[in-house]
């Protein structure tokens, strides 16, 4: 019997060894699943505590669980996107998937680094989901294609404290007098009046400089993309910020080499009584100084009938053309344009919703906090697009810069300063 057991255990390790021999001797093996991943060109981090990034990342998270698709992100400075974007292109090793600046939209066509996502359009998206975006032509070039879709829209307004207004039973400042008696009032040797960012290294003071020479009559570019902010309107805008520091002393000297970060974390820690701030960055604000330390306003203007506009702008998703993996890419914005996602992303995040079920969801009619509801009013009422040309990178530097000049050069004359930065910027671009 020992011998019969024996002898069927060699047959049966024989046909298991010989069932094997394929795969020992180069027979074709099961192929294994690849496990699919999109890179991601981003400032956010995947541990980032922001109410943005945390919104980001819930999103992502259910992204992969449902679709398996991981997402691995690229972390670069958000001041650096659009020119990493561009170095990866022209090296080859382009993302998946990229943040677009919005505001550097014409920049990214007159480069090409986007691909056109019509085609994806036609073949996934219905025409109710396109009338559900409550900007459509955001992201569409004058060819006819559309390249990005947004995350959300940012905007602009006056950021007040509103301890220090009740504390000196001060009113919400509509004109620029105003503006300037509340921050003589609340101004003090350790926390200013006004603080506005007047640094280049970043240069991000056309978001709420524009708003300020357009209340004045300016304007920032022509319709040819000169630039003309050194007509009279422009000269006016400048005079104020430089009058803030030097004249009414309600914004320290420092400003002239602050930036835009510093400046909103020092609101934020409650060292500033008013600054110029987006919609993007309230909930992050609250969180650390309390709702209920923080007045909204909008910017003020010449009278109390005509606040200066504020501009619009926001980041958003687009597929660049070296992309490896475009259909992935896609899946990914297809997934954030729902609206069950777009709605989670706009309630953690605190930011204006992109489509128009989420903003008329009960949630933003009924309960949500009142700072959506201020930025949309005051978008519908008094928004404008922010300058953005092919050549904005050199715009805005240009126009940091010139801010920078005439806040820290309180002698030498503005028209002069603002000619030289216009003939400069114009000649830059071959437009003059």
């Amino acid at each position: 019997m020992k011998e019969r057991r024996y002898a069927l255990i060699i047959v049966l390790i024989v046909l298991v060894l010989s069932s094997m021999v394929p795969v020992f001797s180069g027979g074709q093996q099961e192929p294994v699943q690849e496990e699919k991943e999109i890179e991601l060109l981003t400032f956010f981090t995947p541990d980032g505590t922001g109410t943005r990034q945390v919104g980001f990342k819930k999103i992502v998270d259910k992204f992969t669980e449902e679709t398996g698709i991981k997402v691995r992100y690229t972390v670069v400075p958000w001041n650096q996107v659009n020119t990493q974007l561009i170095l990866s292109e022209l090296s080859g090793n382009s993302p998946d998937i990229s943040f677009v600046e919005g505001e550097k939209f014409a920049l990214h066509m007159a480069e090409d680094t986007l691909r056109p996502l019509t085609s994806y359009i036609k073949r996934d998206m219905s025409s109710s989901d396109i009338e559900d975006h409550l900007n459509w032509n955001f992201g569409v070039h004058s060819d006819g294609e559309k390249y990005v879709f947004p995350i959300s829209y940012l905007a602009m307004a006056l950021f007040i404290r509103t301890d220090l207004l009740e504390a000196k039973g001060l009113s919400v400042p509509a004109t620029w007098d105003e503006l300037i008696a509340v921050a003589k009032a609340i101004n003090t040797p350790t926390t200013p009046g006004l603080m506005f960012p007047a640094s280049p290294a970043q240069a991000t003071q056309l978001n709420w400089f524009q708003p300020i020479v357009e209340n004045f009559g300016g304007k920032i570019i022509g319709e040819d993309g000169r630039a003309i902010f050194n007509s009279p309107g422009g000269v006016k805008a400048f005079q104020l910020l430089r009058s803030a520091i030097h004249d009414h002393k309600i914004t320290p000297v420092d400003a002239g080499s602050i930036t835009y970060d510093e400046v909103t974390d020092m609101f934020a820690a409650g060292r500033i009584g008013m600054i110029f701030e987006g919609s993007h960055r309230y909930l992050t604000i609250a969180s650390r100084l309390g709702k209920d330390k923080i007045t909204l306003a909008p910017i003020p203007g010449k009278d109390k009938s005509s606040p200066s506009p504020t501009t619009v702008v926001g980041w958003t998703l687009g597929i660049p053309r070296g992309s490896k993996h475009p259909e992935e890419a896609w899946e990914f914005i297809k997934y954030f344009n729902r609206t069950e996602n777009a709605l989670e992303y706009a309630k953690i995040s605190g930011e204006i919703p992109f489509l128009k079920s989420v903003s008329e969801d009960k949630f933003f009619v009924e309960d949500a906090s009142e700072h959506i509801e201020f930025f949309v009013d005051y978008i519908n009422k008094h928004g404008i697009s922010i300058a953005s040309p092919a050549t904005a990178e050199e715009l805005v530097v240009t126009l940091a810069e010139a801010i920078q000049r005439v806040v820290l050069e309180p002698s030498t004359d503005i028209q002069v300063i603002l000619d030289a930065a216009v003939k400069e910027y114009n000649q830059m671009v071959g437009l003059d």
